[in-house]
């Protein structure tokens, strides 16, 4: 995922999500994508449980949903 201006560690980053200046890792899908949607990220990291696969630097499609 694209780190916000906001973005800041959380325990258990490694050290090249640190030094990276502009992406971060989720976890992985528990399960098949539908749609190119990815739901049940695991482990939830940075509040990220699900996300949209895109080939393309489209902004407009950009998503993400941080858990609650």
């Amino acid at each position: 995922m694209d780190k916000s201006d906001d973005w800041s560690p959380e325990a258990g980053d490694e050290s090249f999500v640190l030094e990276s200046k502009h992406c971060f890792l989720t976890g992985i899908s528990a399960g098949p994508p539908n749609e190119f949607n990815l739901e049940k990220l695991e482990p939830v990291r940075h509040r990220i449980n699900d996300t949209m696969i895109s080939n393309g630097n489209d902004p407009a499609r950009k998503y993400e949903s941080p858990t609650t």
